[in-house]
């Protein structure tokens, strides 16, 4: 059981930060076209 929580944590903390990366460049992306994005949506990209 533990081991297995292990894992998924270490595949969970992978996937939030390939998420935060994704985000980032596109809020980087959308900033250029959208100078004013509603805090929701970037919001619910982090998550």
């Amino acid at each position: 059981m533990k081991n297995n929580k292990n894992l998924a944590s270490k595949v969970l903390k992978r996937m939030v930060q390939q998420t935060l990366k994704i985000s980032a460049s596109t809020r980087c992306v959308m900033g250029f076209h959208q100078p004013k994005q509603p805090k929701q949506v970037s919001r619910f990209r982090n998550f």
